[in-house]
């Protein structure tokens, strides 16, 4: 919760339980509910992100020779 008691939405950890139509049920993680689930619209779910973790190799370096005439 905020500084105003009004309950921040953002990222939490969740399992997909079941959909009907256009709306989802979802277990969430660390979220005090009553029951522990919630229904939500399709907008409102974000799809499971299929990209690999960031590591020191997804990084690269390259060096470029700058003009001494045009160096600070």
């Amino acid at each position: 919760m905020d500084e105003l008691g009004v309950e921040v939405l953002g990222p939490h950890g969740a399992y997909y339980k079941m959909s009907k139509g256009d709306f989802h049920v979802v277990e969430l993680n660390g979220v005090s509910m009553p029951s522990g689930e919630n229904i939500f619209p399709s907008e409102k779910v974000r799809p499971r992100n299929v990209n690999p973790p960031v590591t020191a190799k997804t990084f690269v370096r390259v060096e470029i020779e700058v003009p001494e005439d045009i160096r600070d």
